[in-house]
């Protein structure tokens, strides 16, 4: 392990082979993982189709028993920030490409309050079978399914 406590965050809506990577990238560099996810009303701002956070919560928590993970603690977020301007013994954060930009912007509001940066880890950013980004949007609108098989 190379970090005492490692953070992930996201909407995780409609868990997909994406998110399922990001997840298992986490928990293998971490002793312990905290996983932001984002509210009913924060998420409602993105998309009127997500699911609820009752629904998002048991999906992600059964992938984690599922990989036999249990050492993780979920925080509801409000913000893009979400817990991560006030938890110190954060150590690192696990993002796709896509969202490099919101790690930085949360290292960069860390240290104005006087935090530590994270260590930022970028995962590759998981494709579906037509070479796009698998992405919880396309799900929604059906252009593929959660494994990234495209939909005819």
């Amino acid at each position: 392990m190379k970090y005492s406590v490692v953070t992930v965050g996201g909407t995780f809506d409609r868990l997909h082979r994406g998110h399922k990577t990001l997840l298992k990238a986490a928990t293998k560099i971490g002793r312990r993982l905290v996983i932001g996810i984002t509210s009913d009303n924060f998420a409602k701002k993105k998309s009127k189709k997500i699911k609820s956070l009752k629904g998002r919560l048991r999906e992600v928590k059964l992938f984690l028993k599922k990989i036999n993970f249990r050492n993780f603690r979920i925080a509801i977020i409000e913000d893009e920030y979400g817990i991560l301007l006030r938890c110190k013994r954060a150590k690192a954060i696990v993002v796709s490409k896509e969202t490099l930009k919101s790690a930085e912007k949360i290292n960069k509001k860390r240290v104005e309050k006087g935090f530590k940066e994270l260590r930022i880890e970028v995962i590759h950013t998981v494709v579906a079978e037509d070479y796009k980004p698998i992405s919880s949007t396309r799900i929604r609108n059906k252009e593929i399914n959660r494994n990234g098989k495209v939909r005819k």
